[in-house]
């Protein structure tokens, strides 16, 4: 919006580290302007190595920001675990983008999330753990794009599921993903009605 609850200038960097937690309850918003960067980083505290980073927890992100120098994300995951969870939204706009550094990680956890219209670069060439870790569901619409290189991964743990909705959809481009959700009522990769999930390179 034109006054959101925390707003990251251009050229400026919010580092978010040592377990923080943002909790918006669904309603609470966090823009970061074109230029300025969102950095969840591990921090220096007694966080064990799992839980470094930070948590938003239910908070609307309208990412505004292209890729900075050196490839660097509007949000920029580097050498943490970045937790989205109880619906949290990213809103790339077209033109926001996201970096999960190698050896990084973006942790979809309870109650899910959306990643719409964002561009992910995910340079976390390991599964243990993925670049992108989905253990609850992970939205994908409006052209949203995760760019693996050919090497960048995915795991869709057994409860888990990648869900794509509108027309534009989403696309995976050069990911590997690994899906462990054995189906039925809740598929790993549910494409829904009238969506469109593309895969290249």
């Amino acid at each position: 919006g034109t006054n959101p609850g925390i707003d990251v200038a251009s050229g400026a960097v919010l580092t978010l580290n040592d377990q923080t937690q943002i909790i918006g309850a669904g309603t609470g918003t966090l823009q970061i302007e074109s230029g300025g960067e969102l950095l969840i980083a591990a921090g220096s505290g007694q966080d064990a190595a799992a839980l470094r980073g930070a948590t938003l927890d239910g908070v609307i992100v309208t990412d505004k920001s292209g890729f900075l120098a050196g490839d660097v994300g509007g949000i920029e995951v580097s050498g943490a675990t970045l937790t989205l969870k109880d619906g949290t939204q990213i809103l790339g706009g077209g033109s926001g983008t996201m970096t999960i550094e190698s050896g990084a990680q973006l942790l979809v956890s309870t109650g899910g999330a959306t990643l719409d219209n964002l561009i992910v670069d995910d340079d976390t060439t390991s599964t243990t753990p993925a670049g992108i870790d989905v253990v609850t569901t992970l939205t994908l619409k409006d052209n949203t794009q995760i760019r693996g290189g050919g090497s960048g991964t995915m795991t869709i743990e057994s409860g888990g599921q990648l869900s794509v909705t509108t027309a534009t959809g989403a696309t995976l481009d050069g990911v590997i993903v690994t899906d462990t959700n054995a189906g039925g009522t809740n598929p790993g990769i549910d494409v829904a009605s009238g969506a469109v999930l593309t895969l290249n390179d």
